[in-house]
């Protein structure tokens, strides 16, 4: 009785860490893909002209 419920609570902390780090790690991506489309567009445009 009482080792299923620890259990399900460990399972639920493990899971929410899991979502928490997939959280930050889809943020860093998306600012480094911003970043990178500035540093590209600015070295077209300077290309460019």
């Amino acid at each position: 009785g009482n080792t299923g419920s620890s259990m399900s609570y460990m399972l639920m902390t493990f899971l929410l860490m899991a979502q928490i780090a997939l959280l930050v790690l889809e943020s860093a991506v998306a600012m480094i893909q911003s970043y990178v489309f500035a540093v590209l567009s600015t070295l077209y445009s300077s290309e460019v002209n």
